[in-house]
């Protein structure tokens, strides 16, 4: 792990430590926000260099995009700042709305190849590519606070999810006007009470469930084919109860990553990989010492071979949680087994290959 700070070390590096925001660009440079500017390091040399948004440099910087024509769209309270890889200006767009300065929640682009930009406070406007300017995007007098816009190709409809009113269904192509909005049912807390507040939504590529992390926890739906959504029981593998959650971010793999503050920011992997944990009870009891391992094999049976720090070679088996250990083998009670070594599997059934750092090899039957 490599830190980018200012410090003792480096005093001049960053004029603030905060992180505000962080992402990628097209060229697999680096851009970060803080609550003074917002920089670039390059993930080849480590150099960072600040970016000069003109009289606006040392802004707090709120959110970070980056488009699919390479470019970078940068929001500080009352401006969006629109520049090229390399960081240079192309654009400012001011962002006073309704006599206060906004800022920007999201910029997204559609499968029409709209740029549709969510601020805080005001709802959507859509870029104007021939005026080049901002324009109010089907405003509406209650959903004003977006988060989060997702496309569904299914149901040629989109997702919002929104600050204080859930996820709501949004068609924009639709012929009546009362509909181009549509509430969802809220999901409800661990005290059965309704959220509204929404902080981050994705949609997976394996159930197509829309996840929603909320005030107090997270939430999956599933769309149904009349294009409204239900929620999903989370109780087999999500710990319940409120809890302190707030990003939820989509990998390469299509793995959920959740980010927490009360609780180990976990991992939802839809390619069903688990992690089991086995805290080696009998070990514990019998040596009176926590595990350290040094080595580690595990055989056909699923029987574990592994080398216990200062005791040598143990046999464990964790469906009765028997363990056995090499000096209780009057064969083996006289053979080096603890030192390093390496494990290989025997073509001889229930037999096991070990090679130690003193130059012996030993076929040793379970």
């Amino acid at each position: 792990i490599k830190t980018f700070r200012s410090d003792t070390q480096r005093p001049n590096l960053l004029e603030d430590n905060y992180i505000t925001y962080i992402t990628e660009d097209h060229n697999k440079q680096i851009w970060f926000g803080t609550f003074k500017g917002v920089y670039i390091l390059n993930k080849e040399t480590y150099e960072i260099r600040k970016v000069n948004l003109k009289n606006t440099t040392n802004l707090w910087i709120y959110s970070i995009y980056c488009t699919n024509d390479g470019t970078i769209w940068v929001s500080t309270p009352g401006i969006l700042h629109h520049l090229n890889s390399d960081g240079t200006l192309i654009k400012q767009y001011p962002l006073h709305f309704e006599g206060a300065a906004r800022t920007v929640f999201l910029i997204y682009e559609s499968p029409q190849g709209e740029t549709i930009i969510s601020t805080t406070g005001t709802g959507m406007y859509k870029l104007d590519k021939e005026k080049d300017e901002l324009i109010p995007f089907y405003p509406h007098p209650t959903y004003r606070n977006i988060e989060k816009i997702i496309y569904d190709d299914n149901h040629d409809c989109y997702w919002v999810s929104t600050w204080g009113n859930g996820i709501i269904r949004f068609e924009p192509k639709s012929e009546n006007t009362d509909s181009i909005y549509t509430p969802m049912p809220l999901p409800k807390d661990a005290q059965n009470r309704p959220i509204g507040n929404t902080y981050h939504m994705v949609k997976d590529d394996f159930t197509g469930y829309l996840w929603l992390t909320t005030e107090r926890g997270i939430h999956a739906f599933e769309i149904t084919s009349n294009k409204r959504i239900k929620e999903i029981n989370t109780i087999p593998f999500i710990h319940q109860g409120n809890k302190l959650l707030y990003e939820i971010h989509k990998d390469k793999n299509s793995s959920l990553w959740v980010s927490a503050f009360d609780i180990e920011s976990f991992i939802i992997d839809f390619n069903k990989t688990t992690t089991k944990e086995y805290t080696l009870p009998a070990l514990k009891e019998r040596l009176k010492s926590n595990p350290s391992i040094l080595s580690l094999f595990v055989d056909s049976d699923g029987d574990f071979w592994f080398l216990q720090e200062r005791f040598g070679l143990c046999l464990y088996n964790p469906r009765n949680n028997r363990l056995t250990l090499h000096s209780e083998i009057p064969a083996l009670k006289n053979v080096a087994l603890s030192d390093k070594f390496l494990f290989a599997p025997s073509t001889l059934t229930n037999n096991v290959w070990i090679g130690t750092d003193l130059g012996t090899v030993y076929e040793i039957r379970k």
